[in-house]
């Protein structure tokens, strides 16, 4: 897996996979992203309200399956050009 996601740019946290759909663990609302998607700071970036609940409930397998698997994505996710236009400013 660590072989395959190093072809991937990495996951900058822009929110864009939950905002999209939310994961195996997430609930949608009624605008179809994550309800559990926190709020963004100063750079754009958005953590997950669950996060720790995953970690404990994936720790047996090394890696997380939901965390950094859907923000790369560099096709229409504006979100993530925005967080990387911020980190570069800083």
């Amino acid at each position: 897996m660590t072989k395959i996601r190093k072809l991937w740019p990495p996951c900058v946290r822009s929110g864009h996979c939950c905002m999209q759909a939310p994961c195996g663990y997430g609930l949608a609302g009624e605008d179809g992203s994550c309800v559990y998607l926190l709020p963004a700071n100063d750079l754009g970036q958005r953590s997950c309200g669950k996060y720790d609940e995953i970690r404990e409930k994936e720790k047996h397998l090394g890696f997380s399956q939901m965390m950094g698997t859907g923000c790369s994505s560099t096709i229409a996710n504006t979100r993530r050009a925005v967080v990387l236009s911020n980190l570069r400013k800083k």
